[in-house]
């Protein structure tokens, strides 16, 4: 896989961009950001951290996997904040399955994520957020997340998405992963279809995994904040790459 220009996955189309390419100085504050966690009992967890851009461009920027089996959920939390960094985040969702009550202790996993999180943020670590379960019925995100990967490759490269649709100029919604997202890109390069006709089965499942289970796990947490009525992009005026990258690229401004 070559750094410094967007690659194309076959199979799963992806496109994988560098970081040093069209982020050199990070990615903006002021987009839409939101983070999501693929809950297990005893599998690992999957942490995602995706970006909405005010041009309807997706880029998923960063990965935590950690098994609850090797550490304890304030552990876990710990390395999520910090990969949070100083971003605000839109969304912070997680699997349902983590509200249920844990009998020694009469509370949930989402309960002791948001206790966490507070007592993070009065420590200064991360800024803090408000964790909630995500929709587990609607298929709208797989659709969502299909259609943006189909986009990505038409437009080529990020910042490139303004294309001519009936007549009217419209920002193609398109999905790109940075390059040192490994487990995001090959669990998308890997993906495939499973229909769970009751997601609270999972729990049960999950001891004995299958390989098409085991690719799922970053891409459910991607269609759940896909398909969120919150994650939609919002227009501001400093929405783009720094001018010199601008340039340097051929990105339209």
């Amino acid at each position: 896989m070559q750094l410094g220009r967007p690659v194309s996955i076959t199979k799963s189309h992806v496109h994988v961009i560098s970081e040093r390419q069209y982020f050199q100085d990070g990615l903006p504050h002021d987009w839409l950001h939101s983070r999501g966690i693929d809950y297990h009992e005893h599998n690992p967890w999957h942490v995602g951290f995706i970006a909405l851009s005010p041009d309807d461009e997706v880029f998923i920027y960063d990965e935590v996997v950690m098994s609850p089996e090797k550490y304890v959920t304030l552990q876990i939390a710990r390395e999520v904040a910090v990969h949070s960094k100083d971003f605000k985040y839109t969304l912070s969702l997680i699997d349902p399955l983590a509200a249920k009550t844990q009998v020694n202790t009469g509370l949930s996993t989402v309960d002791d994520l948001n206790r966490i999180f507070r007592e993070f943020r009065r420590d200064q670590i991360g800024t803090g957020g408000y964790w909630s379960t995500w929709d587990t019925k609607s298929t709208r995100g797989r659709e969502e997340i299909r259609k943006r990967l189909k986009n990505a490759r038409l437009c080529g490269k990020p910042f490139n998405n303004k294309q001519i649709v009936n007549g009217r100029l419209v920002n193609l919604p398109t999905l790109w992963i940075l390059s040192h997202c490994r487990v995001s890109i090959d669990q998308m390069k890997n993906w495939r279809l499973e229909e769970w006709t009751d997601r609270s089965k999972l729990e049960t499942k999950e001891s004995k995994e299958t390989p098409m289970q085991r690719y799922s796990h970053m891409n459910t947490v991607w269609e759940c904040i896909a398909k969120d009525s919150a994650f939609r992009a919002r227009k501001f005026s400093q929405s783009v790459p720094s001018r010199q990258t601008a340039l340097q690229y051929g990105v339209r401004r």
